[in-house]
C-alpha cells in the first residue's frame, strides 16, 4: 500500500454562501459517512490529517481530507484543492467552510483538522461536524482563548466529547500528560467515550511529531484495519522527520523554521532534538518574533527564555515585533533587536561563525516572512 497525497494534480475549491440544497447536502453527507474523525489539540494536526488522509486513500477507502490554518487544503481521491476563503474569509470562518465542503464532497471518511481557538467555537465545530472520533495528539499553552493552563484547556476539550464515541490522546510529554489525563479521563466517564491513552516510548519522545505513527495505529484499530504496513510505517516517520530537519540558507549555514510552532514545549523539543542531530557544537542563534495581538503567547515563552538565558549553546537571540521588553530584561547580553540591526550583516555574521539560526514564536507576521524570503532564496534539505 502507498502513502499518496498526489500534491501534483491540484486545483482551486472557493468558499461560498450555502443554498438549501447545500444544507440539505450537508445533512445527508454528514449522516451517512461512516467515520467522521476530528483532530484537534495543539501541534501537529496537519501533519497528520495529511498522514491519515494518505494511508486511507493509499488502502483505496472514499475519504477526504481537510488541513487548515493559513494554507487550507482538501485532500480527495488524489486531487489537492487548495482553499480559497476570498476577500473577507471571516464571513464563511467556520459554517461555509466546513459544511460547504461536505456538502459539496461526498465521502465515507471525513477527516478534518479542527481550526478553533476559543471554547465556544471549539463547541461549535463538534456541532457542525459531529465527529465519531475526536484525536488530541497533545496540548500544549499557545492559546489562551483555550485556556491559561493545561487543566483549563483540558476542561475545554474534555467538555466537547459529549457525543463522541472514542478519544484518542498522545501527549509525548510526560508533566504534561499527568495533568491532562485525570480531566479528559473524568468527561471520558461521564459521557461514556471510549479514550485511548497511547504511551511513548522515552526513547522515540524527543522526535517532534512522533506520535502521529502511534495515533495511526490506535486509528486503525478502532476502525477495525489492519495495522501500518513497513512502508507506511516509513512513509510517516519520514514526513516527520523532514519537517524538522534543517536547510542551507541563501547565505551558507543551516536554518530551521520552528515560528509556525508557537508553543514553548514542542520548541524546547525540536531544540534538543536539533542539538542532539543536527547543530554539532555550532553556536545557535535564535530569531524571537513577538506578535502585539499574541501578548498571551509571549507570556507563555518566558520560562523558555529563562532557560535560554543559562543556555551557553545560544550565543544570540533577535528580538523581532512588540511587548518583549521583559524577554529582553531577561536575555541580558544575549538580546539583539531586529529594529536595531542590518539582518543582511547579521546573516552573513552567522555563515562566517558557522552558526546555527532557529526562527521561532511567531511566523505569520510580514516581518517574518521577509526573513524567510532572505533565508530561502537558493535554500536546500540539509544533507
Amino acid at each position: 500500500m502507498m502513502l499518496v497525497l498526489d500534491n501534483h494534480i491540484n486545483t482551486i475549491y472557493k468558499i461560498h454562501r450555502l443554498s438549501r440544497k447545500d444544507i440539505n447536502r450537508y445533512r445527508k453527507h454528514l449522516s451517512e459517512a461512516k467515520y467522521r474523525i476530528l483532530v484537534s489539540g495543539s501541534r501537529g494536526k496537519s501533519g497528520l490529517v495529511e498522514d491519515i488522509y494518505g494511508v486511507l486513500h493509499g488502502r483505496e477507502l472514499d475519504v477526504l481530507g481537510k488541513v487548515t490554518g493559513s494554507d487550507p487544503k482538501i485532500f480527495y481521491r488524489g486531487v489537492t484543492y487548495y482553499i480559497d476563503r476570498g476577500s473577507n474569509p471571516k464571513r464563511f470562518f467556520l459554517d461555509y467552510e466546513n459544511a460547504g465542503i461536505i456538502a459539496d464532497f461526498k465521502a465515507d471518511i471525513y477527516c478534518f483538522e479542527n481550526q478553533t481557538i476559543s471554547r465556544y467555537t471549539n463547541g461549535y465545530i463538534h456541532f457542525l461536524f459531529k465527529p465519531h472520533i475526536e484525536i488530541i495528539p497533545n496540548l500544549r499553552l499557545e492559546h489562551a482563548e483555550l485556556g491559561e493552563s493545561l487543566e483549563e484547556m483540558a476542561h475545554t476539550f474534555g467538555a466537547t466529547l459529549k457525543n463522541v464515541d472514542y478519544a484518542i490522546y498522545a501527549e509525548p510529554i510526560p508533566h504534561n500528560k499527568e495533568r491532562v489525563i485525570p480531566i479528559l479521563r473524568e468527561y471520558a466517564s461521564k459521557f461514556g467515550v471510549e479514550l485511548r491513552i497511547i504511551d511513548i516510548p522515552y526513547s522515540e519522545s524527543m522526535l517532534p511529531g512522533v506520535e502521529r505513527v502511534y495515533i495511526l495505529q490506535e486509528l486503525l484499530d478502532i476502525m477495525g484495519l489492519p495495522p501500518l504496513t513497513y512502508h507506511e510505517y516509513n512513509e510517516v516517520i519520514n514526513r516527520v522527520v523532514w519537517e524538522i530537519k534543517p536547510r542551507v540558507s541563501s547565505y551558507g549555514f543551516y536554518y530551521v523554521d520552528l515560528s509556525k510552532v508557537n508553543d514553548p514545549d514542542t520548541t524546547s523539543i525540536a531544540l534538543e532534538y536539533l542539538k542532539k542531530n543536527y547543530v554539532m557544537g555550532r553556536p545557535i542563534y535564535i530569531l524571537a518574533y513577538f506578535r502585539g495581538d499574541r501578548i498571551d503567547r509571549t507570556k507563555f515563552f518566558i520560562p523558555f527564555f529563562e532557560r535560554i538565558r543559562d543556555d551557553d549553546s545560544v550565543a544570540k537571540v533577535i528580538l523581532g515585533g512588540m511587548y518583549y521588553d521583559r524577554i529582553k530584561k531577561i536575555l541580558g547580553d544575549k538580546a539583539l533587536e531586529m529594529k536595531k540591526i542590518d539582518m543582511e550583516l547579521l546573516f552573513e555574521k552567522i555563515n562566517d561563525e558557522d552558526g546555527f539560526l532557529i526562527l521561532a514564536v511567531n511566523g505569520v507576521t510580514f516581518e517574518m516572512d521577509m526573513v524567510r524570503e532572505m533565508l530561502s532564496r537558493v535554500a536546500q534539505p540539509a544533507v
